[in-house]
């Protein structure tokens, strides 16, 4: 099994995620940068109707499969 390691360094407010040994991803208080490939959470157009979204959020749409955000109360297309 792989371990997932936390180290939390309170001076420079950052949090680092490793996994084998290798740095996966980093977050500070204005950013989030990641080593690997992410995985949005896929939903079908009924599925994501049925979300709270917040202006923002960013899922897959499998039904149009189109990565969409949520942005002015409404899913906009990313690409």
């Amino acid at each position: 099994t792989t371990k997932i390691q936390v180290e939390e360094s309170a001076n420079d407010q950052t949090i680092r995620f490793d996994a084998a040994g290798v740095e996966v991803a980093v977050m500070t208080s204005a950013r989030v940068s990641v080593n690997v490939p992410v995985q949005f959470a896929s939903y079908t157009t009924t599925q994501r109707n049925a979300l709270t979204p917040t202006n923002g959020d960013v899922i897959y749409n499998s039904t149009d499969d189109k990565f969409q955000g949520y942005a002015g109360s409404t899913w906009v297309n990313l690409h």
